[in-house]
């Protein structure tokens, strides 16, 4: 039970595979927002109970997602990208709970 005693494997893939999931995610975000067969309510219910989703978008999220217009809805994805790319960096590729926080 002692901090001292666990073991870390180092995964060089996991980092690779966790900005894949991001990626699919804001895909999956940027899918909804354009898709012309769904109303503005269809699209929020289906932001908010998104099946790939690692993190639960709350309704209020979801509306604010929806009121971006295009160019800012980019400039957030691209941000969420430089985000994740800027913490792996600088944690080593070796993020934890707290370094999350």
């Amino acid at each position: 039970n002692s901090p001292e005693n666990l073991v870390y494997l180092y995964d060089p893939e996991i980092p690779i595979q966790q900005r894949q999931a991001v990626v699919a995610l804001l895909d999956t975000i940027t899918g909804v927002r354009s898709d012309p067969s769904l109303a503005r309510p269809e699209r929020l219910a289906k932001l908010v109970a998104l099946p790939n989703a690692a993190v639960q978008i709350s309704e209020s999220q979801a509306d604010n997602i929806l009121a971006l217009d295009d160019e800012r809805w980019e400039q957030l994805r691209g941000q969420t990208l430089a985000l994740y790319d800027r913490a792996i960096e600088r944690y080593d590729y070796a993020l934890d709970e707290r370094a999350v926080i």
